[in-house]
């Protein structure tokens, strides 16, 4: 998929505006007992939400990571800043939610509220709500944590795509 700013079709006299979403955010990090509603819940601070994902696997298991999509760019970019500047906690885990700019995928399952199961942890992480950790707190420094090594990840695996794509360019050269 290519994403465009906008983009004007001319087909058959009808005039299309094709926009793109650019006021999607990917939040990963996610910890386990994050719904859709609670996604929607802590993230409208940052202003209108027109959907949210909290994406799934085929069992119904969160996968770890969602989208929101902003009603404004502004929205999401203040989200962004915001969450990249501090420690966003959605839970009582001292887990931070990593959130960039990002298209969103267009296939898979939501997690929704009725579809997590209730039980003891998910009661005891649902106690305190969403907010930011207060820096120099122990929640703020383990939340730094968590964040410093979904960025390990991420960096781990763009140098594995970089190379797997470097061992194709060199397999095609052979043949």
């Amino acid at each position: 998929k290519q994403w465009y700013q906008r983009r004007v079709a001319i087909t058959a006299g009808i005039r299309v505006k094709f926009s793109t979403v650019q006021s999607y955010v990917k939040i990963t990090n996610l910890p386990p007992f994050v719904s859709v509603e609670l996604l929607e819940s802590a993230f409208s601070q940052f202003g209108e939400i027109e959907m949210c994902h909290v994406v799934c696997d085929e069992k119904g298991s969160p996968k770890g990571y969602g989208f929101v999509l902003f009603a404004k760019r502004k929205a999401a970019d203040d989200c962004v800043s915001a969450c990249t500047q501090g420690a966003f906690l959605l839970t009582r885990l001292p887990m931070s939610v990593n959130v960039q700019l990002s298209p969103t995928e267009d296939d898979f399952d939501d997690v929704y509220e009725e579809a997590l199961k209730k039980t003891k942890e998910y009661y005891r992480d649902r106690e305190v709500p969403p907010r930011f950790a207060i820096p120099q707190t122990f929640d703020h420094e383990l939340a730094l944590r968590w964040k410093a090594l979904d960025e390990i990840e991420r960096k781990q695996k763009e140098e594995l795509e970089n190379e797997m794509r470097a061992a194709r360019r060199k397999r095609m050269v052979e043949v």
